[in-house]
């Protein structure tokens, strides 16, 4: 008996597995945004308020404290440039967003060009602190507060829907 040859054409698919090593750089400092933001957020006209607003939070302390100053619009104006913005807003126009974001009650007039984000839809620390800023404003202006919170008596906040 003779050999036969069989002629076979064949492909194969290759996978190659790269690993990839390094790091991955992320922000350690966060804000909380808490779900009722959009029923504020809805009665801004202005068209720079949201924006101002969303720059502003890594610009306030722990307790969402902002100190308004001429130099911090002109370091929002910056970063609108360097971040390639098409248009760019004249400091009144900022100073007309931040009447805009207090008439909210998103952000609350604290003194003289002082500024606090509103504890119950933004915060940036530990809850108790939040629970904390939510009790000092039940105590000294409740209009501040959204007509869907209550203290409760064990110090909880909760929404009511």
């Amino acid at each position: 008996m003779g050999k036969k040859r069989f002629y076979i054409e064949k492909e194969e698919t290759i996978t190659t597995t790269k690993k990839l090593k390094g790091y991955v750089v992320m922000e350690s400092d966060y804000s909380q945004i808490y779900h009722n933001i959009f029923r504020y957020a809805c009665t801004l006209d202005d068209r720079w308020a949201l924006k101002y607003l969303l720059w502003l939070l890594p610009h306030a302390n722990k307790y969402g404290m902002i100190s308004q100053s001429e130099g911090l619009m002109e370091e929002f104006i910056n970063s609108l440039k360097e971040f390639g913005s098409k248009s760019i807003p004249a400091i009144g126009s900022i100073r007309n967003s931040v009447t805009k974001l207090v008439q909210s009650n998103i952000l609350i007039k604290n003194g003289k060009n002082y500024y606090q984000l509103n504890p119950t839809i933004i915060w940036g620390e530990d809850i108790k602190e939040r629970i904390k800023a939510v009790e000092y404003l039940t105590e000294n202006d409740k209009n501040l507060l959204p007509p869907n919170f209550i203290i409760t008596e064990n110090t909880e906040i909760k929404s009511i829907k």
